[in-house]
């Protein structure tokens, strides 16, 4: 009896795309061109009668199919596997012939299936505004001043008197001057850390500086909850997308203990509250990159931030933190207690002169009253509500795929970049953000953000009785 005239097929393992996946392992299947070919080969539902079947177990490796029968084509498709353990590339050859008596080398190059992402996504973001509200002009700028003063009131109410209440009744130059000598003797930190001193020693003085905390933290750091569409804009890799907002909360930990979770002291605002703040949507246009990453081009998203701060401040801070008080001028009077400054001024001599105990204590008073009337700080905020801004932003996001049907499950390592614009004035955003797809069945939750502002650079590092991590 004959032999009939027969061959070996050797495919080296190549994975094009190494730089940008690793993948493993490499599953090799073995057809008749008749059978299966490559036009007609689907990663996801390959014919179940191969010829011959083998695994790689990296890339290459070689793959080697011996005695296969001359005369017939063959076809060699393969898928290989990604991190997660879905199916990521695929590679095929068809039209193969084996020559009798010899080893035919082929290289079985696998590429990666494009992902798609189209669908619906629930999305939380986390964005930090770090100072933008100074942005707004001369009311921010006095509101971050205040906000600093919680952390060192006794630099706050001596700056008040020296640029404020001193050169409203002496020229300047004697101002200048007097913080000059103050400087030099070394009064003016006397000055600063027994008014300091004196807050800190009241019941609720180790309360403010953690105040200060959180109220920096509170008007800078925003979550925001959405819903995300995508559309393929074309057959290239550009991607249409539109947000839907659909929660916003910000976070006012002053409660909160240093072991309570990340999301003790979570507000979250009703929608109705968002349409106020004109918060409602937002269209974008992005490109695929490097087979997993979405870079989403610079799109303007209106939120009334200044009035966002508004609500904060009037509704949470203040009754939180001043004792109940609503107002301002209110909370000042709980923080800082003039008679005893004024005891303590009186008593100082500088150069064989004393302020007098009425003019230390006028000095003080008029210092609060300067800052919470004065200067209108209630005016001053419903000026800074009125203020229209508008975030331009920019980002990119990782795809993950989890399932092996090409379809994105997951949006991982979200971030944006941009401005927050108020007029003419701008300031720098930042913000994270991930995303799940929303099924069939509509199971997918609004996914947590473990490295977020909320648990990093903005968060508090001691609870409101000063127990601190």
């Amino acid at each position: 009896v004959l032999a009939l005239p027969n061959g070996n097929l050797s495919f080296n393992i190549i994975n094009s795309a190494a730089s940008v996946m690793p993948l493993k392992p490499f599953d090799v299947k073995l057809y008749y061109t008749k059978d299966l070919a490559c036009r007609f080969f689907n990663p996801l539902n390959m014919p179940p009668d191969e010829i011959v079947f083998a695994t790689a177990q990296k890339d290459g490796d070689k793959v080697v199919f011996e005695r296969l029968l001359t005369g017939y084509p063959y076809t060699a498709v393969g898928v290989a596997y990604g991190p997660n353990g879905q199916i990521a590339a695929k590679a095929c050859i068809d039209q193969i012939e084996t020559m009798p008596d010899t080893t035919t080398e082929l290289d079985l190059i696998f590429q990666l299936i494009p992902l798609n992402p189209v669908g619906t996504y629930r999305v939380r973001s986390y964005f930090d505004f770090g100072d933008a509200i100074a942005g707004t002009g001369a009311v921010g700028e006095w509101l971050v001043r205040i906000f600093d003063g919680f952390d060192n009131p006794g630099k706050l109410l001596y700056d008040l008197i020296l640029d404020d209440v001193c050169s409203a009744f002496i020229p300047g130059i004697l101002c200048d001057a007097i913080d000059l000598i103050s400087g030099v003797t070394g009064l003016r930190d006397d000055i600063q850390n027994f008014i300091t001193d004196l807050v800190m020693s009241s019941k609720t003085g180790c309360s403010i500086v953690r105040a200060g905390c959180d109220v920096r933290g509170t008007i800078r750091t925003l979550e925001v909850l959405s819903t995300l569409y995508m559309s393929k804009l074309g057959a290239d890799f550009r991607i249409l997308g539109t947000t839907n907002f659909t929660g916003l909360a910000f976070y006012w930990r002053f409660n909160c203990t240093i072991n309570d979770p990340p999301d003790c002291g979570r507000l979250e605002l009703d929608y109705s509250a968002m349409l106020d703040l004109q918060l409602v949507s937002g269209d974008w246009e992005g490109t695929v990159t490097g087979y997993d990453k979405l870079v989403i081009g610079n799109h303007g998203v209106d939120l009334r931030y200044g009035k966002l701060i508004v609500y904060i401040i009037n509704q949470v801070i203040l009754p939180a933190i001043a004792g109940g008080a609503t107002t301002f001028q209110a909370a000042l009077e709980h923080w800082f207690n003039c008679d005893a400054f004024a005891n303590w001024l009186s008593g100082i001599e500088l150069f064989g002169a004393s302020l007098s105990y009425d003019a230390s204590y006028g000095v003080c008073s008029g210092a609060l009253g300067l800052l919470g009337n004065l200067l209108g700080f209630g005016t001053a905020l419903l000026s800074l509500q009125e203020f229209s801004s508008v975030m331009n932003m920019n980002g990119e996001v990782t795809f993950v795929e989890n399932t092996g049907d090409f379809l994105v499950d997951e949006l991982v390592k979200g971030t944006w970049a941009g401005t927050l614009s108020f007029g003419s004035g701008t300031s720098a955003i930042t913000g994270v953000w991930t995303g799940c797809r929303i099924g069939e069945n509509g199971t997918c939750d609004f996914p947590e953000l473990t490295h977020s502002p909320v648990q990093g650079s903005n968060t508090c590092r001691c609870d409101a009785n000063c127990n601190c991590n």
